[in-house]
């Protein structure tokens, strides 16, 4: 005891300062097990059990186009498959059923058989699951309204007569459609002179409606571009002719 109590004595700095660096370490232990570790609770940590998630069944995509040279409309499509089976698949237009397609991907429609409207339609690929539900998706495609369409122009007294033959689908709104050209300003008379329907041969009705194009004050043969306009339908289509220049003599003759 003597011996430590004369070590003290010797090493006062140093026993004070180790001292307060032992004091000072307390303290902070006290206030880190009085106030951090209350305040902040290490709570166990619970792991929730997954959830299996089912995958959904469904139509991915759904798509067609009309090819106007073979008179087709041609569609395709692609499934994702989940945990409820596809029982049955088919292709629906105007709610009809137009085909069974359960193995297949793709379908071809042939106009000439189905003879679908011209203008937008609607086609639905629809789904019944093995719960029962339905799946479906649907595409739209323009077909064109005209299955042919011709001009043709012969020489007449005043001028041109100008003839556009076209053959659509019966109940079709297609209606007499008016006629333009591209020269301005040009000299010429468009004038109205008729459309003759035939009787509907396998739904489809051939139409021609004739313009006759006064070119008597033409002073040369010229090239135009005629632009059939169908306002009901709003399409219009294209065509070059030549109109040939008519001579009148002073009389009011031709010469």
């Amino acid at each position: 005891m003597k011996k430590m109590v004369n070590y003290i004595r010797r090493n006062k700095v140093f026993v004070f300062l180790l001292s307060v660096i032992m004091m000072i370490t307390a303290v902070l232990g006290i206030y880190y097990i009085t106030y951090i570790k209350k305040a902040d609770p290490q709570l166990p940590v619970i792991n929730a059990p997954m959830e299996k998630e089912e995958k959904e069944t469904a139509i991915a995509s759904f798509q067609g186009s009309y090819d106007s040279e073979a008179k087709q409309v041609r569609l395709s499509w692609s499934l994702q498959q989940g945990e409820q089976k596809i029982t049955s698949l088919k292709l629906l237009h105007d709610d009809n059923t137009v085909a069974d397609v359960n193995t297949l991907n793709s379908y071809v429609l042939n106009q000439d058989v189905y003879q679908f409207p011209g203008g937008e339609n609607t086609f639905v690929l629809t789904g019944t699951l093995e719960n029962g539900e339905t799946i479906e998706k649907e595409a739209r495609i323009t077909i064109e309204y005209f299955s042919s369409i011709d001009c043709t122009a012969a020489e007449s007294e005043n001028g041109m007569m100008i003839s556009l033959t076209y053959k659509y689908r019966e109940g079709t709104d297609v209606q007499t459609p008016r006629i333009v050209a591209n020269s301005l300003p040009y000299p010429y008379k468009f004038n109205f002179k008729e459309t003759k329907k035939e009787k509907p041969v396998n739904g489809y009705v051939t139409a021609t409606t004739v313009f006759e194009v006064d070119a008597r004050e033409a002073e040369s043969d010229e090239e135009v571009t005629i632009r059939w306009i169908f306002d009901s339908i709003g399409v219009s289509y294209d065509f070059p002719i030549t109109i040939i220049a008519k001579e009148v003599s002073v009389g009011g003759e031709d010469e």
